[in-house]
């Protein structure tokens, strides 16, 4: 809801970017992508367009929406490596 909100692009969640450039295992890009396909709100940019064509629109989406599952990745797998670490520490006593 936030790329929509930002008028993001479905870009922004390109599988390149994410697997393969800086994969992180907690990342929920992929999700996030099959999401953004079904939304009305979010911009595709498949088209070249030249500088007098496209004047007053962004080049590119904002830095937070480009950052957003490099970022949150690295916390989900902190939190899933602490569940893990307390759930055999429970289960071990």
């Amino acid at each position: 809801m936030g790329t929509e909100a930002l008028s993001g692009t479905r870009g922004l969640l390109a599988p390149f970017i994410h697997a393969v450039a800086r994969p992180h295992p907690g990342q929920v890009s992929g999700m996030c992508s099959e999401y953004l396909q079904s939304r009305k709100l979010a911009q595709l940019h498949e088209e070249e367009f030249d500088l007098n064509q496209d004047r007053y629109s962004l080049r590119q989406d904002r830095y937070p929406l480009r950052t957003a599952p490099q970022f949150l990745g690295p916390q989900v797998e902190d939190i899933l490596s602490a569940l893990a670490a307390v759930t055999q520490e429970c289960n071990s006593s």
